[in-house]
């Protein structure tokens, strides 16, 4: 029952406010008839309650109002998203603009991966003959190998019978049978060395020793001393841990920015404030089925042996640039679970919401340049602009949600013009509560915890009226094209909140917001040209502004 009085209240109050706006249309025509006749002729017609409803001439809407005249002003169409203020109040809402680029960015790609061992550097230890390990020079995995170390001692009946045809060669002093018997030797894996020692000394040594070629770390261990071995037996293997393999996970739709060659910066947790430099070695050719993600191999030198196996890793792509594009500040976007959206400053005071198509998100190559730019700092980014704007266009970094909801609901284009003293905060609260559809919102609040595993955020918010919500603290989920880098514990934000149903919520679009409103947002409350009552309109349109519909 509460909520049927909320919804009949809300349509009251909407029915009200559009028979006071066709009233007033109709008694601004009557006054300037003959202006307009002489100077302007209508474009068409419109409801004042439904911008969808238009006519070629005067009439009546289905609601019973009066049609309103839409002009044509300054060779642009007063569209149905196009609004326009006066300069007072574009003071007051501290308007921002910045202009549409063309320029090549350079793409920061953060991703993480595994430290591993370089495995083209990686020696499997096997024994070319059957045999016995009769002693083991090695006590258990993760020790030490220097090259030249004996790894093991061999008894092998083969080995032992091989020793005695080449001695018995070489008493005959027959040159063939001695390289042929030594050859011998050589391929059941014993080294020249040992060769020229049997020679020398004249006869067997019943065990045979197997030499480390390099230095190295023992991976794996697989035998114990008494234990018989054949060919196929891995006996053990050993690294080196000069140069590590660092494996990454490239998201699928940042996968053809990477290319062999590129420089990676790496860090670990275990280490704050150290970073290795490399170079990705390798681009795997396939996307793994379930992550949807494209490994790369990035070799790093790690003369210091700090970076150790299986730890997790941090991988920065640096300098990844795409050719020159049309770009605008990361600020000026609007996103939206469907479509993304920006202001764009016409000039004289006209704005109007624009769709656009977006690509990558980045940095100018001249800002990269810089070494006083934070990377991670949203003021720096800029996002590729794939359709929907044009070089040299302005578009609005501040104060955008304010206009772009004004705008997508069709809003008197006079209203917004009206004198400093309450007349244009008030227009947007009006604006509040004729668009208040209960399934969309704006609120503000505060982030107490990002849950990166779930794509959720816990936030303190504001009361929220369309809802008859209190102030209270809630999970919410985040749509797909929100960046989770964007908030931060203990930040204070702007959001649009989208009802997907009884009990699911979802935040489509964020800017950040400010925790001193009044002294930011509002200019001094001792101008005589503000009405005192302007800071709470003010304050109240942050929090209760619906967003514009998509």
């Amino acid at each position: 029952m509460k909520r049927y009085l909320s919804i009949s209240a809300v349509f009251a109050t909407g029915l009200a406010l559009g028979i006071a706006i066709a009233t007033s249309h109709v008694g601004y025509k009557a006054e300037n008839k003959s202006e307009a006749t002489d100077d302007k002729q209508p474009l068409y017609w419109v409801a004042p309650m439904d911008k969808n409803y238009r006519r070629d001439g005067p009439g009546q809407s289905p609601m019973g109002m009066d049609l309103v005249p839409v002009y044509q002003e300054d060779g642009t169409e007063k569209g149905s998203n196009t609004i326009k203020i006066s300069s007072a109040v574009e003071n007051n809402l501290s308007v921002k603009v910045s202009t549409v680029n063309k320029e090549s960015l350079a793409i920061p790609i953060s991703t993480f991966g595994m430290v591993q061992y370089d495995e083209s550097r990686v020696t499997h230890v096997h024994s070319r003959v059957e045999g016995w390990i009769e002693r083991l020079g090695i006590a258990a995995s993760g020790d030490k190998v220097s090259k030249g170390q004996t790894l093991f001692e061999l008894y092998s009946p083969s080995l032992v019978s091989s020793q005695e045809e080449y001695l018995a060669a070489k008493r005959s002093g027959n040159k063939t049978l001695i390289k042929a018997s030594s050859a011998r030797l050589l391929s059941l894996g014993l080294t020249q060395t040992q060769i020229s020692a049997l020679a020398k000394r004249g006869s067997v040594e019943q065990t045979i020793s197997i030499i480390a070629d390099a230095d190295g770390v023992v991976i794996d261990l697989n035998v114990r001393k008494g234990m018989y071995i054949k060919p196929a037996t891995e006996v053990l293997s050993f690294g080196t841990l000069d140069s590590v393999w660092v494996i990454g996970q490239i998201l699928e739709r940042q996968s053809g920015l990477v290319k062999q060659g590129q420089t990676v910066e790496i860090k670990v947790s275990a280490l704050p404030g150290k970073t290795w430099e490399g170079s990705v070695n390798y681009v795997y050719p396939e996307l793994d089925l379930k992550t949807r993600t494209q490994a790369i191999r990035v070799r790093v030198l790690n003369q210091d042996r700090a970076l150790k196996p299986n730890m997790l890793a941090n991988i920065q792509v640096l300098h990844t640039a795409t050719n020159e594009t049309l770009t605008v500040p990361r600020n000026a976007l609007i996103k939206g679970a469907n479509h993304h959206r920006v202001v764009r400053a016409l000039g004289s005071g006209r704005y109007e919401s624009t769709l656009v198509d977006i690509g990558f998100e980045g940095l100018s190559l001249a800002a990269r340049s810089s070494d006083s730019v934070d990377v991670g700092s949203i003021d720096k980014r800029r996002v590729q602009i794939i359709s929907g704007l044009s070089e040299g266009d302005m578009v609005v970094t501040s104060a955008q949600f304010l206009i772009d909801s004004e705008s997508n609901v069709g809003a008197d284009l006079k209203r917004m013009q009206a004198s400093t003293e309450g007349g244009a905060i008030n227009a947007v609260e009006e604006n509040a509560k004729q668009v208040a559809d209960n399934v969309r919102v704006m609120a503000s609040g505060k982030v107490e915890r990002v849950m990166p595993a779930m794509r959720m955020i816990k936030i303190t918010h504001d009361p929220i009226p369309e809802w008859d919500w209190p102030e209270m603290t809630m999970d919410f989920s985040l749509s797909d094209d929100l960046d989770l880098s964007e908030f931060e514990t203990g930040s204070i934000i702007h959001f649009e909140l989208v009802k997907q149903g009884d009990w699911e919520f979802e935040i489509s679009a964020v800017e950040p917001s400010t925790q001193k409103l009044k002294e930011d947002v509002l200019p001094d409350t001792n101008d005589h040209d503000m009405a005192p009552d302007l800071i709470d309109h003010q304050h109240m349109d942050h929090h209760h502004t619906n967003g514009a519909v998509q």
